[in-house]
């Protein structure tokens, strides 16, 4: 979509083209991209007062830099990540989504466009 609109907008220089592509913005409208959507499907959904999302636990950040491989990823040589110039890192939390206002979510068919 946000293609397109650039796209439309590039043959006129007196108009600013909506895209900012760096922040994903569309009409100054965070943009969120998903692979589950099929193709010519978008969404718009008011989050501020259709959604709720509830943190049962906040965020944990893990790291290590000191785990063991015995073939150091490809190479034949066993050894550590610290090594290997690398680091692992592990993200999670627990989380829960809610839509509560249905009307605030709204599914938009783009190929009619």
């Amino acid at each position: 979509m946000d293609l397109a609109a650039a796209q439309q907008y590039a043959s006129n220089n007196n108009v600013r083209a909506p895209v900012e592509h760096v922040a994903r913005r569309l009409w100054g409208i965070p943009v969120a991209v998903s692979t589950s959507a099929t193709v010519g499907t978008g969404y718009l959904v008011n989050f501020a007062g259709s959604t709720r999302l509830w943190a049962r636990q906040d965020a944990v950040v893990d790291w290590s830099e000191g785990l063991y491989s015995p073939d150091k990823f490809g190479t034949g040589v066993g050894g550590t990540l610290f090594e290997a110039n690398k680091i692992v890192f592990r993200w999670e939390g627990r989380f829960g989504f809610a839509v509560t206002r249905p009307r605030g979510v709204i599914e938009i068919d783009l190929t009619a466009v």
